[in-house]
C-alpha cells in the first residue's frame, strides 16, 4: 500500500533574503567600527602620518571622523621606513583589542540578528507545515493538541520545536560572531598589503570595495545555510510532535552543490530521527544537514493521524 504523504515544505525564500540583508549590515557595521579603531592605533603609534591631499572622502567611507584638528583635509600615508612585519602586527594587535572590547557588544547584535530569524523562519514553517497537513485531510483540533505552545498571532507549534530554539538561536550567533571576526582578518590583510605598497586610505577603500563580493557571497551562502537548517529542525520536531516519524527524501538540486549521493536518495523513505546512509560523511544525515544540503522532504502520515 502507497504511503500517504503530504507535501514537501521549502524555506521560506522572503525570510532567507531579510537574514542576509541583515548579517551584511551587521559586517559592514562591525568592518567599519574596526576601521577606525585600526586607523587611530596606527597614528597613535606614528606609523600613519598625514600627507597633502585632501582627505574628506577617505573618512566619510569609513563613517567616522578622525581627529579634526589634525587632520582635517589630509589624508594618511604610511611613515617611510615602516617595515611591512611592523605594519601588520600593529594592525593584529589592535583587531584582537578591538574584538576584546566589543565582544559583548557584539554578541548582543549578533543574538538580535540570529533570534529574529529563527522566529521568522519557525513561524514560516509552521503555519506551511499545518496548512499543508489540513491539505492532506488532518483535522485543526488534532494539530492544537499537540502544536500548544503560542508562536505569534493565533500560530502554535510543538512544545518539541519550541524547545529547539534557545539553543538554535545560541548556535547562530556563535557562527556569526566567528564570521566577523575572520572579516576582520580580511580587513587586516588589505590594509598591510595596500600600506606597506605605497598606498593611501583612498587605496585602501578602493580595495576594500573590491573584496567586498567575497564577504557579501558569503553571508548569501551562511543565509541559504542556516535557513534550511533551522526550517528542517523546526519542521521534524513539529513532526514528531504529531506521531509522523517516516518521510520520503525528495532531491533538490543545489546552487553550490548537488551530492550524487542525495540524487540516489530521492524517492527513498527513512525515519526522521535517523536519515539515510551518506557515502560521502560516512554516516546518515537527514534533508538539510550536510552544508548547503538544499534537499527536503515529504511528511509520512501514520494510519491514526488520519482517522
Amino acid at each position: 500500500m502507497k504511503a500517504k504523504t503530504i507535501r514537501a515544505i521549502e524555506p521560506n525564500a522572503g525570510s532567507k533574503a531579510k537574514f542576509e540583508k541583515k548579517l551584511a549590515a551587521f559586517f559592514e557595521a562591525s568592518e567599519k567600527e574596526a576601521m577606525k579603531a585600526i586607523v587611530e592605533g596606527l597614528i597613535n603609534e606614528g606609523i600613519l602620518v598625514e600627507t597633502s591631499d585632501d582627505m574628506a572622502q577617505d573618512a566619510s567611507f569609513f563613517g567616522f571622523e578622525l581627529d579634526a584638528r589634525k587632520l582635517l583635509g589630509r589624508t594618511l600615508k604610511l611613515r617611510p621606513g615602516i617595515s611591512p612585519d611592523v605594519v601588520d602586527k600593529n594592525v593584529s594587535t589592535t583587531i584582537r583589542s578591538f574584538l576584546s572590547r566589543t565582544l559583548i557588544k557584539q554578541g548582543e547584535n549578533a543574538k538580535a540578528v540570529s533570534r529574529w530569524f529563527v522566529r521568522s523562519a519557525a513561524r514560516s514553517v509552521t503555519s506551511s507545515q499545518r496548512k499543508a497537513l489540513t491539505d492532506a485531510g488532518i483535522s485543526p483540533t488534532a494539530i492544537r493538541k499537540k502544536w500548544n505552545i503560542p508562536v505569534i498571532n493565533g500560530l502554535y507549534m510543538s512544545p518539541k520545536a519550541a524547545e529547539q530554539l534557545p539553543g538554535i538561536v545560541d548556535d547562530m550567533t556563535g557562527l556569526i560572531t566567528r564570521m566577523a571576526a575572520e572579516d576582520l582578518d580580511r580587513v587586516r590583510g588589505v590594509i598591510t598589503q595596500v600600506m606597506t605598497s605605497g598606498g593611501t586610505m583612498s587605496d585602501i577603500e578602493t580595495a576594500l570595495r573590491a573584496s567586498k563580493g567575497f564577504s557579501q557571497a558569503r553571508a548569501k551562502r551562511v543565509a541559504l545555510d542556516q535557513s534550511i537548517k533551522v526550517h528542517q529542525a523546526v519542521q521534524r520536531a513539529n513532526a514528531e510532535e504529531l506521531g509522523i516519524t517516516e518521510g520520503i527524501w525528495v532531491h533538490v538540486p543545489g546552487r553550490y552543490t548537488s551530492r550524487k549521493t542525495h540524487m540516489a536518495m530521492n524517492g527513498k523513505r527513512f525515519k526522521l530521527n535517523e536519515g539515510l546512509y551518506d557515502s560521502d560523511v560516512g554516516r546518515k544525515v537527514v534533508p538539510g544537514e550536510c552544508p548547503f544540503c538544499r534537499c527536503v522532504y515529504r511528511s509520512v502520515l501514520p494510519p491514526e493521524l488520519l482517522e
